[in-house]
């Protein structure tokens, strides 16, 4: 997964054994009337290790 930053760099946020990222996205800026905004991400799939993700 990959974040797009506020000065428009895509970055890979730092991965810890063990934690799951969960990423609230839209419902969460719904929820709280845009006062917290949902992050721009996108998923680069990678060639080593697995990946699960839920939707």
């Amino acid at each position: 997964m990959q974040i797009l930053d506020t000065d428009g760099t895509w970055f890979v946020p730092e991965v810890v054994e063990g934690v799951l990222i969960h990423n609230a996205g839209l419902i969460f800026e719904r929820w709280t009337n845009k006062r917290f905004r949902a992050t721009p991400h996108r998923v680069v799939p990678r060639r080593v290790n697995d990946c699960f993700s839920v939707a």
